[in-house]
């Protein structure tokens, strides 16, 4: 009995995987680095896009390690550490703030509402695991234009810095 129990659920995980890989639009199971964010992209406004808030109708785009490390001192950069307030504290990109992305949800959008709308913002959270700062990035999305992501996040940050954790 638990060995017919075992195949069907086997079966069926198997039916459910493969369905997933071949839709259009199927559920990312493993993340992959997404690809990176061309200079131009940074900072330029994009008049054409219009805030269309539809999923997936262009695929996120990833910022570099390098530009991450670029743009440290920008005056026009906002880094934002989305990993929560105890780990904000121990180690920080730079002069990042914190946003957590799982705090109240007015709390979040009062933080996010006293940001300037013409600043550019680098988001990160551990690593590419990681989904606080893709979280954070759906709050902020609406209402501001200039919102990327460091899929590297914190622990490629540390490792090429040589900051033990």
């Amino acid at each position: 009995m638990l060995k017919s129990i075992s195949s069907i659920i086997v079966i069926s995980i198997i039916i459910a995987l493969t369905y997933n890989h071949f839709r259009p639009n199927g559920i990312e199971i493993i993340r992959t680095k997404a690809p990176e964010v061309s200079e131009s992209e940074l900072f330029t406004k994009d008049e054409d896009n219009i805030k269309d808030k539809s999923p997936n109708l262009e695929q996120e785009k990833s910022l570099t390690y390098k530009q991450m490390k670029d743009y440290i001192n920008n005056p026009n950069v906002i880094y934002i550490d989305a990993r929560s307030p105890e780990a904000y504290v121990k180690a920080k990109i730079g002069n990042a703030i914190n946003i957590f992305p799982h705090d109240d949800e007015a709390e979040i959008m009062n933080k996010i509402m006293d940001l300037p709308e013409d600043k550019t913002y680098f988001l990160y959270c551990n690593s590419i695991t990681c989904d606080l700062s893709h979280e954070l990035k759906e709050y902020m999305d609406s209402m501001l234009d200039k919102v990327f992501i460091f899929d590297g996040g914190w622990a490629e940050w540390a490792k090429r810095e040589g900051i033990e954790e």
